[in-house]
């Protein structure tokens, strides 16, 4: 489905004039300075991650409105990882003892015997031997800030995707990243609990950065109620498979906007709501910008969410009459039932899938059987079709599958296929066609 650039535009040039309003109000939000370091990581060569550099960035825009003196940086390699942490730490070590830190990291991460490492774009590693030489330690920031003496320090890491080495690694070792205990004056925030992965989204932006960028532009909310509210959204969101999870020793108060009170300056409100816009300006999803007008019903983009909702649904309208007007071919039933033996290409139904990571390739069909490979950054496997009985049957194999639950439909030439799979440490559901698969009368 292609976005209408033309509301993009837009929305970004709205965007950019509010922005500016609204930095010298956020910045009142507190007498210490702020300073935020944001690195994001998806230019793996082996494992590439579509989100983390759109993440960085809308991360970074947030920061820069409240108020953040905002170090941004994209696809690092180890030595500029480290030099990009050594430089903060420079920074903050010139603001005082009284400045406010955030850092922010989306990427690949993992963990090795309790460790936590942070995956630059260059890394090497064929083993889990290779990870403390090719990778960045996560204490390493947690030391840079210790030498600092900031006052408060937040630490989020969306960096708990996958492991893509894990065909290198001992059983289940790096998987998700594992527990890290604050230091004194320090919150560590997680996309997911310890030993779990999280999404990196099917939409532009990581399902624990959107719903974070929204909740840390709440006016008057405490830290601690940022945090959680992220935990609802994103739980719900993924049906309870994705938990974040904070680890803090603050013992003082800190909020996003102004000091704890409701804000109620005009400025302040429109940055929340641009926020908000711009983190949902580019999906697919009429849900998205409902919720949008049920919050902001007289907003500055209503207009434009209000065409959005319309264009979407006559899009999806559009494509459910040709699929209606596809049922007409009549399909061989009994034992003449078969399938038209060829090379095909799976066309996923982006409304019923929830997970994009699963990808489909050489599907390859006989008369009465065939089969495809399929991959997911946790797993892999085959999908096996065959006719029997006058019946399609559908067969989702790989290692680390717990169950699969489908569902399979003729509709005329076409095949419909619904799963729902169960993995270690996760799900993910699935739609999709293979067209014209059928032989019809």
């Amino acid at each position: 489905m292609i976005v209408n650039m033309r509301w993009i535009v837009k929305a970004l040039a709205l965007w950019a004039l509010v922005s500016g309003l609204c930095a010298g109000s956020a910045q009142a939000a507190s007498s210490a300075p702020r300073f935020a370091l944001v690195i994001g990581n998806g230019s793996y060569p082996d494992q590439p991650l579509a989100n983390p550099v759109n993440d960085a960035n809308l991360m970074a825009d947030t920061l820069a409105t409240l108020g953040f003196t905002v170090s941004r940086h994209l696809n690092l390699t180890q030595k500029e990882m480290r030099r990009a942490i050594r430089d903060f730490g420079d920074e903050l070590a010139k603001a005082g003892g009284n400045a406010i830190s955030l850092i922010f990291y989306a990427g690949h991460g993992l963990q090795v015997n309790g460790r936590n490492y942070l995956i630059p774009v260059d890394a090497n590693i064929q083993a889990e031997r290779d990870v403390s030489v090719e990778a960045v330690a996560a204490d390493a920031m947690l030391s840079m800030l210790a030498f600092s003496d900031t006052s408060l320090n937040i630490v989020i890491l969306d960096a708990c995707r996958n492991n893509p080495y894990q065909r290198g690694f001992r059983s289940t070792a790096g998987r998700g990243l594992a527990r890290m205990d604050a230091p004194s004056g320090t919150i560590l925030a997680y996309a997911t609990a310890p030993g779990q992965i999280a999404a990196d989204g099917d939409g532009r932006n990581s399902p624990y950065t959107r719903a974070l960028v929204r909740s840390m532009n709440q006016p008057g909310a405490p830290i601690e109620e940022v945090f959680k509210r992220v935990r609802i959204e994103v739980m719900d969101r993924s049906n309870g498979n994705q938990v974040p999870w904070e680890s803090s020793s603050l013992t003082g108060d800190f909020y996003f906007t102004d000091g704890g009170q409701p804000e109620t300056d005009t400025a302040s409100a429109a940055n929340a709501e641009t926020v908000f816009w711009t983190s949902i300006v580019t999906e697919n999803d009429p849900a998205l910008f409902e919720t949008y007008l049920q919050s902001y019903p007289d907003g500055i983009f209503a207009p434009i969410a209000h065409a959005r909702i319309a264009s979407l649904k006559a899009a999806a309208n559009t494509v459910s009459t040709d699929r209606v007007a596809s049922v007409s071919a009549v399909p061989l039933t009994g034992s003449e039932m078969k399938f038209v033996p060829g090379t095909y290409d799976l066309e996923t139904i982006a409304g019923e899938s929830e997970c994009n990571d699963i990808r489909f390739t050489n599907t390859e069909i006989g008369e009465k059987s065939g089969k495809g490979h399929w991959r997911h950054p946790e797993t892999g496997g085959f999908v096996y079709y065959k006719i029997e009985d006058g019946i399609v049957s559908v067969d989702f194999k790989g290692s680390m599958i717990q169950s699969v639950k489908d569902t399979v439909q003729i509709k005329g030439k076409d095949l419909f296929v619904r799963l729902r799979v169960n993995y270690t440490g996760g799900s993910c559901k699935v739609a999709y066609y293979l067209r014209g698969i059928m032989a019809t009368k």
